[in-house]
């Protein structure tokens, strides 16, 4: 009598275990407000996305990245960063992501850097990184639906905000 209990209890286990979101949105641990980057992989996807959260009766939209495995056709698994990132209005946000896949044995098997934020400043025009703090590279800004954004696969720890005349008006620098 109890070998049929075990079995349904393994087949449910397998049944579970093997269970993927059929779209990214619904792998994602948040309730996604907008899609702003979709980054495919060979094995899946990094996505940015803005999230509405509500604190202290205050409701604000917040970035989040996660890390999907799968794709259109098999399916999606979040395999991780599940929180999401909110500093207020300052005229430039930055955040860093440093996200890890892993085989089953625990061995890191690719390693993926980001830097992304969001740009409030209407006086910003375009946004730089560097990773030393001498050389400075253009980043992408991301305009949607009138916010804009940016996002890049490569840790850029000096990140600087430009107006038009091509002045430094915001400036994050790693702490030392």
């Amino acid at each position: 009598m109890r070998d049929w209990r075990g079995l349904l209890l393994i087949g449910i286990a397998i049944l579970l275990t093997s269970c993927r979101a059929a779209t990214i949105e619904v792998a994602v641990p948040f309730e996604v407000k907008e899609t702003i980057v979709e980054e495919k992989l060979t094995d899946g996807a990094i996505i940015m996305y803005t999230t509405t959260q509500e604190n202290g009766g205050e409701e604000f939209d917040a970035l989040s990245i996660a890390y999907l495995e799968g794709d259109e056709e098999k399916g999606w698994t979040n395999e991780g960063s599940n929180h999401w990132e909110y500093k207020g209005n300052a005229p430039l946000t930055v955040y860093y992501r440093d996200i890890y896949d892993y085989s089953s044995q625990g061995k890191i098997l690719s390693k993926f850097q980001l830097t992304y934020g969001q740009v409030e400043s209407a006086d910003i025009v375009s946004i730089e990184g560097s990773e030393t703090g001498n050389q400075y590279v253009n980043l992408k800004i991301i305009d949607i639906e009138g916010k804009r954004y940016f996002f890049e696969m490569k840790k850029y720890p000096y990140i600087r905000a430009l107006n038009k005349e091509k002045n430094v008006i915001a400036e994050e620098k790693p702490r030392r």
